[in-house]
C-alpha cells in the first residue's frame, strides 16, 4: 500500500512539472504586480530625505508618471533608505528588491567600473550640463559602457557638482596637508583611492552615515560636493574648504529589466518622455544647489583655500596617478578604460 501511494505521488508531481513547464513556455516576461483595477505597482527607493530639493523632483517625476498614465502606474516612493539602504541599492534593484532606485556613480563603481570614467578629473570633465553632455556621447560611443547597465532600463540621469574636500579643524591646501587624516569618501568612489594616494586613511561611509562620523570624531572631514553638506547636516561641522580638480558625480535612477520588460509599451514611452527633461532639470538643480551652498558656508565664515598654481599643479599630479591606476585596474577586468579616458579628454576640451 505504501509503495502504491508513492507511485501515485510520483506521478504526480511528475505531471504538474511538465504542464507547469509547458505553461511557461513561450510567454513573455510576468506581468508587473498590479494593485486594485488593475494598477501598475512600482516601488522607487532613494537615499535623500524627502525636504531636498532633489528628493522634491524625484517624487514630482513619480507624480507625472501617474498623471500621464491616467492612473495606470502608481509609484510609491521611499525617501532616506527606508526601503533599501545605498550601499545595497544596485543589488536591491538588480535582484528585485526595489522596482526602481537612485544608483549613485560614487557608490557604485564596483558594479559600474567604466562609468567611473566620469570621475577621473585627469580627463578634465567640468560639472553640470557640459558633464550631462559627455556622458551621453560616452554612452552612444562605446557599446561597453552600456553593457555595464544591462541588467536596469536607465530611466532618468544627471550631473553634481564635483567632490570638494571639507575639513573641520585643519586647513589643507596641498595633497600633503591630508597626510595621517581620516577623511570620509563614498563606499567604492574613486575619492578613496585619490585620497589614498595623498596620504589620507579613507573613511567609506555612505551619505547619510557622514554626520554621525564627523560629529563623532570618526574623520576629520570629507570629499564630496557642497550640496551633501545641508542635505545630510555637515555644514556645520566644517570649517574649511578646498577646491582640488575632481570629476563629477553621476546619479543614475534605474529600473529592473525584468520589471522594464513586463511594462506594456504606451507605459514605457511615459518613462522615455520623461527621461531627458528630467536629466536637465536634476543637472541644473545641483549645480545652482552647490552655488547656493557654497555661498552660505562662505556667509558661516568658513574658508575657502584661494590656491597658488604650484598648489593646483600638486593636486593635479594627485589626481592623475589615480586616473593611471583607475585605468590600470580596469583595464585588467577586460574594459577599454584607455580609450574611453581619451575620449572623455577630447570631449571635456569641446564641451568647455
Amino acid at each position: 500500500m505504501k509503495n502504491i501511494f508513492l507511485v501515485i505521488m510520483l506521478v504526480v508531481l511528475t505531471a504538474g512539472l511538465i504542464f507547469g513547464g509547458c505553461a511557461q513556455s513561450g510567454q513573455g516576461p510576468a506581468p508587473a504586480p498590479s494593485g486594485g483595477d488593475g494598477v501598475i505597482e512600482l516601488s522607487f527607493a532613494h537615499h535623500e530625505p524627502p525636504p531636498s530639493p532633489s528628493a522634491q523632483i524625484y517624487a514630482q517625476w513619480a507624480k507625472k508618471v501617474e498623471e500621464q498614465s491616467d492612473g495606470r502606474v502608481k509609484i510609491s516612493v521611499y525617501h532616506a533608505q527606508s526601503l533599501v539602504n545605498l550601499r545595497d541599492l544596485w543589488a536591491s534593484v538588480t535582484g528585485g528588491v526595489a522596482d526602481i532606485g537612485l544608483a549613485v556613480l560614487a557608490e557604485a563603481s564596483k558594479e559600474l567600473p567604466l562609468a567611473t570614467v566620469m570621475k577621473q578629473s585627469a580627463t578634465g570633465i567640468p560639472d553640470g550640463m557640459p558633464a550631462l553632455r559627455i556622458w551621453e556621447e560616452l554612452w552612444d560611443t562605446f557599446p561597453e559602457l552600456r553593457d555595464e547597465f544591462k541588467d536596469v532600463k536607465m530611466l532618468y540621469y544627471f550631473a553634481t557638482s564635483a567632490s570638494s574636500l571639507h575639513t573641520n579643524d585643519k586647513e589643507v591646501r596641498v595633497p600633503d596637508d591630508v597626510k595621517g587624516m581620516k577623511i570620509i569618501v563614498p563606499p567604492g568612489g574613486a575619492e578613496a583611492e585619490f585620497m589614498r594616494l595623498a596620504g589620507a586613511t579613507p573613511v567609506a561611509l555612505p551619505a547619510p552615515e557622514w554626520f554621525m562620523a564627523l560629529e563623532r570624531g570618526m574623520a576629520e572631514g570629507g570629499m564630496f560636493p557642497y550640496a551633501p553638506m545641508r542635505i545630510f547636516g555637515t555644514m556645520e561641522l566644517h570649517k574649511y574648504h578646498v577646491d582640488p580638480a575632481y570629476g563629477p558625480n553621476m546619479l543614475y535612477t534605474v529600473m529592473n529589466i525584468d520589471k522594464w520588460n513586463s511594462l506594456p509599451a504606451d507605459i514605457q514611452e511615459i518613462f522615455l518622455e520623461l527621461g531627458p527633461p528630467t536629466n536637465e532639470l536634476l543637472t541644473n538643480q545641483k549645480a545652482d544647489e552647490n552655488t547656493e551652498i557654497r555661498a552660505q558656508a562662505a556667509d558661516m565664515g568658513q574658508i575657502f583655500a584661494e590656491l597658488t598654481p604650484e598648489e593646483q599643479a600638486k593636486w593635479d599630479a594627485a589626481v592623475a596617478a589615480a586616473s593611471d591606476k583607475w585605468i590600470e585596474e580596469t583595464e585588467a577586468l577586460g574594459k577599454p578604460a584607455s580609450e574611453v579616458f581619451e575620449k572623455a579628454k577630447e570631449l571635456a576640451e569641446k564641451y568647455k
